[in-house]
């Protein structure tokens, strides 16, 4: 309770001024009659938000070290997030700015919480609000939040504000944010955000993301698109991979096919066909069991039937016996029944 209490007492001291002077309207002397963003409005200019105090910091220099030790920054987000909540989406513009540069934890969490709120209520005030901070640390974090809530509401608004960026890593990172909420919906969208950016392992992983996303609901579409764009050799290879993987458990055939005529023989051709089976089997055993005992005699395939019969076994204890013993002597059977027979318990 005592936590709770100083805790309530600490963001309370940050956000109460913005607070009151929603409610009251008063001013101390020589205090500005309205915010950077309500002086933007009234005069055409966006100007500065005022730096606000730390009271934060200020009321916990003065607290004993054992107190202080109590207010970290996870019980802090918990105390901010329903203040965050009881604000109105009228008060928001006025408690951004007064919390625009606080570079407290407390203030961070907070600030970022309702920037997300305005920019999913109001995403074009929220963006013009955010541009007036360019020179300031917090720029690149408040772009972010902007494009975070603003794609919950108007996902194509959103991306479209993102080209209008100056260039540089802000704009870079707002695109790759958008490109990924775009993924969960659009993924086509989301590769087509993905081309502009630049190449690096960001960008590449969200490829894989969206492609695997993709090939789930049009297989045909996905794979076409990779064999379309200019993309380096590996990059090719590692997307083709993620559909294969993606679709294996809806259409293990078509899956097989593709890691088998599409993906270079090798170790990463090797992961693939045991992703494959692993998934497959759980649908059509008897059709990934055919599968993979077309494998060439490898160690790939022993490992593929390792993983097979244990996910087959799981599913129906009698049925990969039955089709091990219908195999001719050889390898691939040999390596089953061991696979197999280390499933089965061990008597005492």
């Amino acid at each position: 309770m005592k936590r709770i209490t100083i805790l309530g007492l600490v963001i309370l001291s940050l956000v109460a001024p913005a607070l009151h002077r929603l409610a009251t309207g008063s001013r101390s002397k020589g205090e500005p009659a309205s915010t950077g963003l309500e002086r933007g409005r009234e005069t055409g200019q966006v100007a500065k938000a005022p730096k606000p105090s730390s009271p934060e910091a200020a009321f916990e220099a003065g607290l004993p070290p054992t107190v202080q030790a109590e207010t970290d920054n996870d019980l802090r987000r918990e105390s901010s997030e329903p203040i965050g909540e009881s604000v109105s989406d009228a008060e928001l513009p006025s408690l951004c700015d007064s919390l625009a540069r606080d570079a407290s934890q407390a203030a961070t969490d907070l600030r970022q919480r309702l920037i997300r709120r305005w920019a999913q209520a109001d995403g074009p005030a929220a963006a013009a609000w955010a541009a007036q901070l360019w020179q300031e640390p917090t720029y690149a974090e408040t772009l972010n939040q902007v494009a975070l809530g603003w794609a919950g509401s108007d996902l194509a608004a959103a991306l479209d504000w993102a080209r209008t960026l100056p260039e540089g890593d802000s704009r870079e990172a707002v695109a790759l944010n958008l490109a990924y909420e775009a993924a969960r919906t659009n993924p086509a969208k989301a590769l087509e955000v993905g081309v502009s950016l630049a190449s690096g392992r960001q960008r590449d992983d969200l490829f894989e993301l969206a492609i695997s996303q993709w090939s789930t609901g049009d297989f045909s579409a996905a794979v076409q698109w990779v064999n379309r764009e200019e993309l380096d050799a590996s990059l090719r290879q590692r997307l083709l991979a993620a559909i294969a993987v993606a679709v294996a458990g809806q259409d293990g055939a078509a899956a097989a096919t593709l890691a088998a005529t599409a993906l270079t023989p090798g170790k990463e051709q090797d992961r693939v066909a045991v992703a494959i089976v692993q998934r497959w089997v759980q649908n059509e055993p008897e059709l990934a069991a055919a599968w993979v005992a077309q494998f060439p005699d490898t160690a790939a395939r022993q490992t593929t039937t390792q993983n097979l019969v244990a996910f087959w076994a799981a599913q129906d204890g009698e049925a990969p016996a039955n089709w091990l013993q219908s195999l001719p002597e050889g390898t691939l059977r040999t390596a089953g029944m061991n696979a197999y027979a280390q499933l089965q318990p061990r008597t005492p």
